[in-house]
This record gives structure tokens, sequence and C-alpha cells, in this order.
């Protein structure tokens, strides 16, 4: 609860825009702000004026944007806050999390990479390294847990892989975590089967991984201009995706 004096100093004082800018991409960023009375607030309602419909929500990159836009206010170069979750990583990501639950298993690295085969941006990147779509598909879907055991809970390799792609964003200086950050975590969980048969088939984002990795960074700032839907993409990943899709809705 704010105290008398807090509430008393914030209903006579008016943020200028740019401490308003500047608290808002502080580290110490509150999670939401009041459209009405540009007050900062934890949660609506607002403490102040006491409305809950104009607070928006600072938990992303693109929720701060959209909170200084609708302020008319510019966002500054460098906002201080996660990168969001492409759409492609996102669906990608549920694709996964129902092909476990139809199946009783726990969410695995092998269910997301077996996911990202039918990314066009990912299946780009792989046919680069020369890798073989068809053969990888084949032997992740033998790799999946044969028990029933889970329903679709994420194993703690995926949910490193997951943290580990927002790093890999962060380094290649991207404001969203794409498929293909995920592909190059993914190949860093070196106790795992999806590791181990990228490896395998020849992709790894080490060693003269700079080149490499600035590839990964190319097509994942393709997905971003695209909204998460790139052109191209190899015709192993066009077979991928329509094999996905005859086995049923995610």
């Amino acid at each position: 609860m704010l105290s008398f004096f807090a509430r008393l100093f914030g209903r006579t004082r008016r943020l200028s825009d740019e401490e308003l800018i500047r608290r808002i991409n502080s580290s110490e960023r509150p999670l939401a702000v009041c459209l009405d009375c540009r007050k900062l607030v934890q949660l609506p309602p607002c403490d102040y004026c006491k409305r809950s419909a104009p607070c928006l929500e600072l938990r992303s990159r693109a929720d701060i944007k959209n909170a200084l836009a609708s302020l008319g206010l510019e966002a500054p170069a460098k906002i201080n806050a996660p990168p969001d979750i492409a759409p492609a990583l996102i669906a990608a990501i549920r694709n996964a999390t129902s092909r476990a639950k139809r199946a009783g298993q726990q969410l695995t690295t092998e269910h997301l990479l077996l996911e990202l085969l039918a990314d066009l941006a990912c299946a780009r990147v792989l046919e680069a390294f020369g890798a073989n779509m068809e053969r990888m598909k084949e032997r992740l879907e033998a790799a999946l847990p044969a028990t029933a055991a889970g329903q679709g809970s994420p194993t703690p390799e995926l949910e490193f892989t997951i943290r580990a792609a927002t790093v890999h964003a962060l380094w290649s200086k991207s404001d969203v975590v794409n498929t293909t950050d995920a592909l190059a975590a993914l190949s860093k969980q070196e106790t795992t089967q999806a590791a181990q048969l990228l490896k395998e088939e020849g992709v790894s984002f080490s060693g003269e991984g700079i080149q490499s990795a600035l590839m990964v960074k190319e097509v994942g700032e393709e997905q971003d201009e695209e909204s998460g839907k790139p052109s191209g993409g190899g015709s192993a990943a066009r077979r991928c995706r329509k094999s996905a899709g005859e086995a049923g809705p995610s």
C-alpha cells in the first residue's frame, strides 16, 4: 500500500515526459502505466485514480513501445526489457506442447526440434549446413518418449533451451527471440538427443560459429520483418509442414 505522503505526492505532481520515459525504462520497471493519470503502478486498478481500463502492462519491449506511443511519446533507442518472443516460435512451442499432451508425454527438446523442422527460417539454416531434414524428422519421432508420463510438462532441458534462446537473441542484438535462436540454443544442450542429432547432421553454432551465428541472425531479422513468416525455404521444410498438418491439428 502506498503511504499517505506517497499518495499525496503522486496526486499533486505530474511526471515530465523525460522522467516518465526514464522510469518506464528503468531496471526496476513497474508492471503497468496508467494512461489516465500517467502514474506507474504495480497492478491495475491504478492506486491513484482507481481506474483499471487505461492501465497498460510493461512486461516486454513491445509493451513499452505501445504504452509510450499511447501517451504520445517516442520510445528510447535502447529499451531495458526482455526481448519479445516471435509469433513463429510461440506457435512452434504450442504445437510441440499439443503433440506431447496428445501422447501423454513430457515436453522435450526433441518435440521442439521436430516442430522447428517445419519452420521455414530454421529449414534454411539447417539446409545451409547440409542437414537431411527427412532423416532428422524420422529420427526425432523415434526419439520421443515411449511411455506416457508428463502430459506436456516441459523438461528442465527444454526450459533451459528457451532461456538460452533469449540469451542468444540478446547476443545477436535482436529485439525478438526467433525460431533460429531456439535452434541455436538446442544445439548447445549436449546431453539431449536433439543436440546430438544436430551435431551428427553437421549443425554447429560454435567454433567457426561466428559465421553461422551471423547467418542465424540474418534469417531471424528477415523473420522479424515479415511477422514471423519468412519467404523462401527448402522443399524439405515444406514437406515437414505438410506432414505436420496431416498429423492432425495441434
